[in-house]
C-alpha cells in the first residue's frame, strides 16, 4: 500500500510542477511604474535674494589739517544743502600764520620794488659807462633774489588761506548725514574721518549673489525689487555694477541695482528682495526630480518606456536647472516619450513595465 502511494506522488508531482511553469510563463511579472509624457517648452529661471537700500554716492569727509572741533552743525539724519557748514575746527593758529606770512610778503614786495628801481638806475649807469659790468650783475642778482622771495611768500600765503578754508567742512551737494565720528573739543589729525554723508540722487539696492547665481546677472539687466516694509510696492531696477571678485568674508559677489524711480517712502537701510530671471536659449522639459537616475559613471539619465514592447531603456539627459522638486532638461528624450518618474532605481535595461493609473 505504501509503495503504491509513493508511486502516485512521484507521478503526480512532475505534472503539477509543469502546470505551474506554464502558468508563470503566461502571466510574466510587469513592474508597475508611474510615468510622465515629455513636452518641451520655454522656461524662465527665477531666483530671489535679499538686499538693502544704499545711496548711489556716499563719502567720508575729513579735514586736511590738525585742529580741535569748534562747531558741529549736524547730527545723524540731518539733511543739508550744497554749501552748508557741517563741522568746523579751531583755526586760530592758522589765522596767526596767515597774518605772519602776509606781513613778510608786504616787506618782500617793498624790497623787490626797491631792487627793481636800483636795477633800472644801474642799467642807465652801465649804458653811460659810469659803473662796471660786475656792479650791474650784483644788482641784477639782488633783484632776482627779491623777486623769488616774493613768489615764495605768495605761494605760502595761498597755502595758509587754503588751510583756513579746510578748517570748515562744507557740503559739496545736497544729502543726509549717515554717521558722525567726532564730538565738540575733540582733537583731530589730518585726514581723520569726521562725518559720513550720503548725497541725494539715485538710490540703489545692494544684493549679495552666490557664485551659483552669477549667470542670472549681467550689467544692464532689469531686476524687480520689492520692499519688506512696504507690501505691494515694487521698483524696476537696472544692474549697474557686479563686483569682479567675491567678498572675503561672505564669499558672495556684491551687486548694485540702480533704482531711478523709487517710491518716496523708501529709506536708506530698508530690506529689499530682488528677483533675478533668465530665459534659457533652448527649450526645456520639466520632470519630477525622482525621474533622474545617476549612472555608474556619475552621469544623469532617465528611463524611457518603449510603447510597443513596454520595455525601458536608459537615455542620457542634459540638466539645465535643478530645483527642490523638479528638474529642467534640455536634451535626451523626444517629445511625446514616456519617462518613468517613480521607481527608477529598481529598473534594469529592457525590463518590461506597466503604467499605474
Amino acid at each position: 500500500m505504501k509503495q503504491r502511494f509513493r508511486l502516485a506522488v512521484v507521478l503526480v508531482l512532475p505534472l503539477w510542477l509543469s502546470g505551474c511553469g506554464s502558468e508563470h510563463e503566461e502571466t510574466a511579472y510587469l513592474r508597475p511604474v508611474r510615468a510622465q509624457q515629455v513636452q518641451y517648452h520655454e522656461s524662465v529661471r527665477v531666483a530671489r535674494y535679499s538686499g538693502v537700500i544704499v545711496p548711489r554716492r556716499e563719502a567720508e569727509l575729513s579735514f586736511g589739517t590738525y585742529g580741535r572741533v569748534l562747531r558741529r552743525a549736524v547730527d545723524v539724519g540731518s539733511r543739508f544743502k550744497a554749501g552748508d557748514l557741517l563741522i568746523e575746527i579751531d583755526a586760530t593758529d592758522n589765522y596767526e600764520k596767515l597774518a605772519s606770512v602776509s606781513a613778510r610778503l608786504r616787506a618782500a614786495e617793498s624790497t623787490l620794488a626797491n631792487a627793481n628801481a636800483d636795477l633800472k638806475r644801474y642799467q642807465n649807469l652801465l649804458e653811460g659807462r659810469h659803473v662796471s659790468q660786475a656792479d650791474y650783475d650784483r644788482q641784477l642778482n639782488l633783484q632776482r633774489v627779491a623777486d623769488a622771495t616774493v613768489s615764495a611768500l605768495k605761494a605760502e600765503e595761498e597755502l595758509a588761506k587754503i588751510v583756513i578754508l579746510k578748517s570748515r567742512l562744507v557740503a559739496l551737494a545736497d544729502g543726509v548725514v549717515t554717521h558722525v565720528y567726532v564730538e565738540l573739543g575733540q582733537e583731530l589729525a589730518p585726514l581723520q574721518a569726521a562725518v559720513r554723508v550720503a548725497y541725494s540722487g539715485t538710490q540703489e539696492a545692494l544684493v549679495d549673489l552666490p557664485e551659483s547665481a552669477l549667470d542670472l546677472a549681467a550689467v544692464g539687466d532689469r531686476v524687480e525689487v520689492s520692499y519688506w516694509a512696504l507690501p505691494g510696492v515694487t521698483s524696476e531696477g537696472l544692474i549697474r555694477e557686479i563686483a569682479p571678485r567675491a567678498d572675503k568674508q561672505s564669499g558672495t559677489y556684491p551687486v548694485r541695482i540702480s533704482l531711478p524711480d523709487v517710491d518716496e517712502r523708501v529709506r536708506l537701510g530698508m530690506t529689499t528682495e530682488a528677483t533675478f530671471s533668465q530665459k534659457p536659449e533652448t527649450q526645456v522639459a520639466t520632470l519630477p526630480v525622482s525621474a533622474l537616475h545617476t549612472t555608474d559613471d556619475g552621469d544623469q539619465a532617465v528611463w524611457v518606456i518603449d510603447t510597443e514592447s513596454s520595455g525601458v531603456r536608459l537615455v542620457p539627459v542634459e540638466v539645465v536647472s535643478l530645483e527642490q522638486k523638479q528638474v529642467n532638461i534640455a536634451a535626451g528624450p523626444a517629445v511625446g516619450d514616456w519617462v518613468v518618474t517613480a521607481g527608477v532605481q529598481k529598473l534594469r535595461d529592457g525590463e518590461q513595465v506597466r503604467l499605474l493609473p
